[in-house]
């Protein structure tokens, strides 16, 4: 038999959980010590050169009452496998085996495969070695991936049994019979004698921690609540506590009272400690000490076990302003009742035991809903007579409620002005409560201004809303006619404390897609109404022929009926409609001056006219 081949280092465990004897018991009971996992195996290979490493794994399949099912799992990039065996040592403190009867044959083995050599009695360890022996031996064929080799049955006789409890064993072997059917520990013998012989590589058990999640969705109103989630692979669950940490700039807690207990508590279940007295940390115990306490069923998947609800009192929260704290207790009480940052206490259902875990705690945030938001400034549906100019501010948004919004606007102070924060007014689609709660219009060229609810009436606008008339801003012209590059946003930053303190985005809405203080920038253009005209025909049939200076001045001297559109009849685009219009029209028309701006000589759409004019 060829011998074996270097020896792989000797790996240890990284899991080490620490148990208690009974409920209430603080988390100083010792931890089991590490198990050395070492492999040990017997694998045979048809030919080939060798190539990576063949892995053995053992794996808990199951923890069902007083019983612990362990897989030995092969991974090899072998043509043919041979055989398979391996030492696996446990601790005879917590685990049992029922003699060779606890050793089955996996789901991955040839049928006639059997057990040449197994070796049970010593408390402690087990050899097992699966090859086929038959006249016409069958192989395993490669490469494999995970197959079940072994599965080994373990009764538990001690308390809360953890996957250091099972390992691999570095024991050399010491009975000739031993010698002879497993003859080493770790090592992969080939048939063709040109492939290198490797050795088998240490492979920790595929263990599922338990875990907290906490997760964050921002609900309605100034609140943000959070969610703690756990899981956990053993059960029944009889106690789990948290100390959280929070951002206390950012968010308050309101006491004990704004910790509830989960839809997966028991009823029964209450904090049987609570500390939320210190500003920036939150801790608490959740269980059941009456005579008959109630217990979670488990195993735990992602089950929400409380609810811990706090103020958002400066926006916007984030999750980034809550986590989990590794501060460990300070008092003997707090040592006492609260015994680790993060922990489950589980029920061995066997010994009735109860067994404390240490759990990683994560911070989830779930997705707060995208809301987006428009804000377009639309320019006068019409000119009254060239000298004021009526723009509405209009919201377009998904957002279930809006709280507030605002903008920063430029203008050309050479083309109008705006006379002071009289001429901004809420339009028809904000609440009636709503009044301007900083309004900037004394620079000139600049209008700051933001409207919200103030805080005894605070009203919302429900969304979502489309096109949504929310202000009105009165400029009054300057100098020439305006055109759509008079009319812009700001990106200037807020120039001085109060203005940062009350204006912090310079467009912006406030919503609330979960909690107050939620700002978006929002998406800001200027628009205009737009219809179509043909300068020059004052009384929109769609010719421009006498009948339009005619129409011109009947309107203007004798109280005639006013034009479909003003601007049409602005034939020489002054900032004003007079009587030069008409004798421009005429010039135009029949004395071979110049024509009229455009739209013309074809008709088109305008931001001067709102209503379409031509046929």
């Amino acid at each position: 038999m060829v011998s074996p081949g270097p020896r792989a280092p000797r790996v240890t465990t990284a899991f080490r959980w620490p148990r208690l004897a009974a409920a209430g018991a603080p988390s100083s009971v010792a931890s089991a010590s590490p198990v050395a996992i070492t492999l040990a195996a017997c694998l045979f290979a048809s030919s080939g050169a060798a190539a990576a490493p063949p892995v053995l794994r053992l794996r808990v399949l199951e923890r069902s009452g007083a019983a612990l099912a362990v897989a030995l799992e092969l991974t090899a990039e072998e043509e043919k496998i041979a055989a398979v065996g391996a030492r696996i040592a446990y601790d005879p403190a917590v685990l049992a085996v029922s003699g060779l009867s606890a050793v089955a044959k996996g789901e991955g083995l040839p049928p006639s495969w059997s057990a040449v050599y197994a070796d049970v009695s010593a408390p402690g360890e087990i050899d097992i070695v699966y090859t086929d022996i038959s006249s016409a031996a069958a192989l395993i064929p490669g490469p494999v991936a995970g197959i079940e080799a072994a599965r080994i049955r373990f009764d538990v006789v001690g308390p809360c049994p953890d996957f250091t409890a099972v390992g691999f064993s570095e024991e050399a072997p010491v009975t000739p019979q031993q010698r002879a059917a497993f003859p080493a520990n770790r090592y992969l013998s080939v048939v063709d004698p040109a492939a290198s012989e490797v050795d088998l590589i240490p492979a920790e058990p595929d263990v599922v921690r338990p875990a907290f999640v906490l997760k964050a969705p921002v609900t309605s109103g100034p609140e943000l609540v959070a969610r703690l989630e756990a899981t956990a692979l053993e059960g029944p669950t009889a106690a789990f506590g948290v100390r959280l940490a929070y951002d206390a700039s950012v968010l308050a807690i309101d006491g004990v009272s704004a910790i509830e207990a989960g839809s997966a508590v028991p009823s029964s279940w209450s904090p049987v400690y609570a500390n939320a007295s210190s500003p920036g940390e939150v801790d608490f115990v959740f269980t059941d000490i009456s005579s008959s306490p109630a217990t979670i069923p488990g195993p735990l998947a992602g089950t929400e076990l409380c609810r811990v609800r706090f103020r958002v009192v400066r926006p916007p929260p984030a999750m980034a302003h809550l986590s989990f704290s590794d501060e460990p207790p300070s008092t003997p009480q707090e040592a006492a009742a609260f015994p680790a940052n993060r922990y489950l206490e589980y029920l061995d259902p066997a010994a009735r035991t109860v067994c404390l875990l240490p759990v990683e705690g994560t911070v989830a945030e779930e997705p707060l809903p995208q809301a987006t938001a428009k804000l377009v400034l639309r320019l006068p549906t019409a000119l009254v007579n060239g000298d004021r100019i009526l723009a509405h501010v209009e919201l377009t948004t998904d957002a279930p409620e809006t709280t507030a919004f605002g903008l920063r606007l430029t203008y050309d102070p050479m083309q109008v002005a705006l006379g002071g924060p009289e001429g901004i007014a809420a339009g028809p689609g904000t609440p009636p409560a709503w009044t301007p709660a900083y309004v900037n219009a004394g620079a000139p060229g600049k209008a700051d201004f933001v409207f919200t609810g103030n805080p005894a009436t605070e009203g919302t606008i429900a969304g979502p809303v489309a096109g949504l008339h929310v202000a009105t801003v009165d400029f009054g012209r300057v100098g020439r006619r305006p055109d759509e590059g008079a009319f812009g946003f700001s990106e200037a930053p807020p120039s001085t404390p109060a203005e940062a303190a009350a204006f912090p985005y310079n467009q912006f809405i406030r919503f609330r897609a979960g909690g107050a203080g939620n700002v978006a920038r929002a998406d800001v253009s200027v628009a205009a109404s737009r219809g179509d005209f043909l300068r020059g025909d004052c009384n929109g049939d769609g010719d421009l022929d006498i009948s339009d200076p005619v129409w011109h001045l009947n309107y203007l001297f004798r109280g005639g009926p006013a034009p479909p559109c003003d601007e049409a009849c602005n034939a020489n685009f002054d900032a004003s409609l007079d009587i030069s219009d008409p004798i421009y029209t005429i010039n135009s028309e029949f004395l071979g001056g110049p024509p009229p701006a455009p739209p013309y000589p074809a008709c088109d759409a305008s931001p001067y006219c709102a209503l379409p004019t031509c046929p």
